[in-house]
């Protein structure tokens, strides 16, 4: 079998290798749903919620990249208009709050909850499958703020679990608004009425097997969700055992 690294990333992400074999995944597409309307920071915003839809509840998330192998990772904030770049993504704790914040956290600053930040499976940190109940959402080095201004755009970034996590499985959470077979991949949150869209790479594994998918997209302004992209590829992400689940 034929690997390739994916370039352009540094540090631990380095190691997602790509094989050129196809494989057949349980992941279906990129959803958005509007989580909230709520006042945060003095203003009202919308608080979208972007998740990786499975259709098997034993699949697992474990990486969303863009690197010049998989195309870049762009998310960006449209205003009411839907034709020119919003207000920007609202982000009370800057790169501090690039994670899902923690209940103490948000104890100490209540904004923090509806923030902008990166995840893979927990909207609270404390909700997290690492030890004590802790969060293992991980960044590669120089990850930008989550997101200052309007439009985040690169090819040397990603987040990722440091191998197979239970909170990126499918069925980690399977009760409220973050249902059974949606892994939560971020939250977003913009000044009401405004938009918000993307282009990013997930990777992961199915049914015993990795995969990558490029060019997967989101947009608010399109309640349907997208299929599957044509093309699957087989990859993997570090290993690690897998620590007990934890609901």
């Amino acid at each position: 079998m034929k690997l390739c690294t994916l370039t352009g990333l540094g540090g631990s992400a380095a190691a997602l290798l790509i094989a050129s074999n196809q494989a057949s995944a349980s992941y279906q597409y990129l959803q958005t749903t509007l989580y909230t309307t709520v006042s945060a920071g003095g203003q009202s915003r919308d608080v979208f919620r972007i998740y990786a839809h499975f259709s098997n509840p034993n699949d697992y998330m474990t990486v969303v990249a863009g690197s010049p192998t998989v195309g870049n990772l762009v998310i960006q904030n449209l205003d009411s208009g839907l034709a020119n770049l919003g207000s920007g993504f609202f982000n009370p704790g800057g790169s501090s709050s690039n994670k899902a914040p923690y209940q103490s956290q948000i104890d100490s600053n209540p904004d923090l909850e509806w923030g902008t930040f990166a995840t893979l499976g927990v909207p609270i940190g404390d909700m997290g499958s690492g030890p004590s109940s802790t969060d293992v959402t991980s960044f590669t080095p120089g990850f930008p703020t989550f997101i200052n201004g309007n439009t985040l755009n690169t090819n040397n970034a990603a987040w990722y679990t440091p191998g197979v996590w239970p909170q990126g499985q499918a069925s980690y959470i399977n009760s409220g608004p973050d249902t059974d077979l949606d892994v939560l991949i971020m939250q977003l949150a913009v000044n009401q009425g405004e938009r918000v869209r993307g282009t990013v790479s997930v990777s992961g594994f199915s049914s015993g097997s990795s995969f990558i998918m490029n060019g997967q997209t989101f947009d608010s302004g399109v309640p349907a969700p997208g299929g599957l992209g044509a093309l699957t590829l087989a990859a993997f992400f570090g290993s690690r055992s897998l620590k007990r689940r934890r609901r």
